[in-house]
This record gives structure tokens, sequence and C-alpha cells, in this order.
């Protein structure tokens, strides 16, 4: 089972790389893909933008480099790539026998994080955060 895990620990990041310039090679592919998606039926029926609203193309933006354009759009691709990142050092870290916590295990930092996007969803409906 160490074994595995060491593998695991070795293999995931680059494997993610691998994926991530294998989706920018084929961008153009993915987006006519993604303009086949139905719009939202939040926002088609409220007008107000839903928490996913955006995802897709924050994500696409993320792909091309577009950091800033990325971040207007959604944030929540960005932040669960951070957190995502910094489990994947604690566990590499882990299954190489070093014990490295990064994030806090605490509730309150993680109903902090979660009252922080519940804030940014519902006021990106009512600040500039709008997407035309």
């Amino acid at each position: 089972m160490r074994k595995l895990r060491r593998f695991l620990a070795a293999a995931a990041l680059p494997a993610a790389a691998i994926c991530i310039f294998a989706a920018r090679a084929n961008l153009e592919l993915i987006m006519r893909f993604m303009n086949k998606i139905p719009r939202c039926l939040f926002n088609s029926v409220t007008g107000g933008l839903c928490p996913a609203c955006g995802n897709t193309r924050s994500v696409m933006l993320l792909l091309k480099g577009d950091v800033i354009g990325s971040l207007r759009h959604n944030i929540t691709p960005i932040v669960l790539g951070i957190i995502l990142f910094l489990l994947y050092v604690e566990f590499a870290f882990g299954a190489f026998g070093k014990k490295v916590k990064i994030l806090p295990r605490k509730g309150a930092f993680w109903y902090s994080v979660l009252g922080f996007m519940f804030v940014y969803y519902i006021a990106r409906n009512f600040l500039f955060f709008q997407i035309k």
C-alpha cells in the first residue's frame, strides 16, 4: 500500500500537467463542444448568476493563461485548484514519510472559505461582476 501511495504521489501532478497541455492543444475542439452546452436554467428564468455561471469560460481562460479574465467570470475554478494543489502537496509529502499540514483542519477556516464563496456568489449579481 505504501508503494502505491508513493507512486500516486509521484505520478499525479505530471499526469495533471499532461492533461492540461493536451487540453490546450485541442482548445478549438473543446470550444466547439462547449458551445453546444445548454444555457443555465437559473439564469434564463431569473436573469441572475447561479454559482456555476461562468465556470466554463473561467476554465477556458485559465487554459489560455488569462488568470485575470478567468477571475472576472468565476473564482471557483481558481479557488478549488489552489485547494486541490495544496492537498496534493500534503499527500505527496505524507507518501514519502513527512507529515506536513499546509491547510488548516479547523472547521472555522473551512466555514470562512465557504462563507466568502457564498458572499461572492450573492455579490456578483449586484456589483460589477455581471457577465455580458
